[in-house]
């Protein structure tokens, strides 16, 4: 956002995804939405993920550990104060 003010003015002037990413980048908030969004696309990912990597003990441990760790991440940010 810092490096090229232009792409960052352009990003947050989409309707649609503008708000969102300004309050993440700039106050480490994601909405309540958008957190059930990121994580149900994580599950997803995981559970494809998982289906490919069956038969790989270590491979599934990693998968699981790097999915938990992302779901952590986004489940404990703060969430807005006046949701849009």
């Amino acid at each position: 956002a810092e490096s090229h003010p232009k792409i960052r003015d352009w990003i947050y002037s989409r309707p649609s995804i503008g708000p969102s990413i300004k309050d993440f980048v700039e106050r480490g908030e994601i909405a309540r939405k958008g957190k059930i969004a990121a994580i149900g696309g994580m599950l997803l990912a995981c559970a494809i993920s998982g289906w490919f990597l069956r038969g790989s003990v270590l491979g599934l441990s990693v998968l699981i550990g790097t999915i938990a760790v992302g779901i952590l991440f986004v489940a404990t940010r703060r969430e807005p104060k006046s949701e849009t």
